[in-house]
């Protein structure tokens, strides 16, 4: 089976457990959705998963533990229009909305360059230790092989969105996935 973009070189999984840190916005929401999730119980028992909270209105500076979230909200509020707040386009649909949040993020990633002025072209995944030749590597291959879903190991949110499996709230209409999808 291959993965999609940067994954096929990655390993997923380490033998050594790690801890996880989720930093959140002091949102209600957040520990209520965290508690429901049966997949995080047994590493918060063991040390291995923490909940941090910060204040939304902290001044948003690289000091600020949320920056990484706050600078690509940004980002994806400043280039794609359906995600301008209040806007009610393509996006309104979960699936579409995933359809576009995978692609901005291998552009964003693999092909914008992290720094538009100041001389660095190296782009946010070289710049995370992607190795240049990978990177090219994997540019050339979204354009000249397609893709199929038996040939394929894929993420849960990538195997979601490749089948249009996220559900859109308050709409009860299924979704029609076309035959070649499920290739």
């Amino acid at each position: 089976m291959q993965r999609l973009w940067l994954e096929p070189e990655v390993k997923p999984y380490s033998p050594h457990p790690r801890s996880l840190t989720l930093t959140t916005d002091r949102h209600t929401s957040y520990p209520l959705a965290i508690a429901d999730e049966p997949m995080l119980a047994a590493p918060a028992r063991e040390g291995l998963f923490t909940h941090r909270q910060v204040d939304s209105r902290a001044p948003r500076t690289f000091d600020n533990p949320m920056f990484s979230v706050n600078y690509f909200d940004r980002e994806i509020r400043k280039d794609i229009s359906a995600h301008v707040r209040e806007s009610v386009q393509y996006a309104r649909r979960a699936n579409n909305a995933m359809d576009r949040m995978w692609l901005y993020g291998v552009w964003h990633n693999c092909f914008k360059p992290r720094r538009i002025n100041g001389g660095d072209s190296r782009t946010h995944a070289e710049f995370a230790g992607v190795p240049t030749e990978q990177l090219h590597r994997v540019r050339a291959r979204l354009y000249r092989r397609r893709y199929f879903l038996s040939r394929m190991s894929l993420s849960l949110s990538q195997w979601r969105t490749w089948v249009r499996g996220w559900a859109t709230p308050e709409v009860t209409r299924a979704v029609v996935v076309p035959a070649y999808v499920m290739a």
